[in-house]
């Protein structure tokens, strides 16, 4: 079966996050293509559509045609932001659900260097077993940075860890990005 690039990318990212909204789809096909306009997304769905590929329920999700009828992940969706924020020019790899992470990617920063990022959710009440299911410190790369996924901001003064973190939050519809220790700023 031949995909375009466009599909090929989306089809990788939906086998590791089970579902993406279209406004994330069209940001993530932006990545490559800064002018990739919404009706051409459509047409790249419609035909992944026919051809078995995906399911596009009526609220705005895009899912792969085997999890038809499985319930989508809010989370999930969320950790999709934020990995589209941080994401430079290109996203080099991703993988989803590997404990302890929810999905960690590595991406090319407009200097042309990699970054590896991991997202973690963090439920209320979670933070020692979150900080527990840490791999140690020397286990990760030096430029590899944790993301905690909170629901509230005084969750934040329970997470001390040395490696390099960085926290985010949903506040009002969109996510707010805190910086913890050993973060960097580039």
């Amino acid at each position: 079966m031949f995909l375009t690039q466009d599909q090929e990318l989306l089809r990788r990212v939906l086998d590791e996050t089970h579902a993406l909204r279209r406004s994330q789809a069209l940001r993530l096909l932006r990545l490559h293509d800064p002018d990739k306009r919404p009706d051409q997304l459509e047409a790249a769905l419609r035909q992944m559509r026919y051809l078995g590929l995906i399911v596009l329920p009526e609220n705005d999700l895009i899912i792969p045609a085997e999890l038809r009828g499985e319930a989508v992940d809010p989370v999930m969706l969320e950790a999709v932001n934020v990995m589209l924020d941080l994401t430079g020019t290109d996203l080099e790899d991703l993988s989803g659900r590997r404990p302890p992470f929810l999905l960690s990617f590595l991406t090319t920063l407009k200097d042309g260097s990699i970054r590896a990022f991991s997202i973690l959710h963090v439920p209320p009440s979670q933070e020692n077993a979150a900080l527990l299911r840490l791999p140690p410190p020397d286990a990760l790369h030096k430029r590899h940075t944790v993301i905690f996924l909170l629901s509230e901001l005084s969750q934040r003064e329970r997470l001390e860890t040395p490696l390099p973190h960085y926290f985010a939050l949903q506040d009002g519809g969109r996510l707010r990005y805190f910086k913890g220790g050993g973060a960097r700023r580039d």
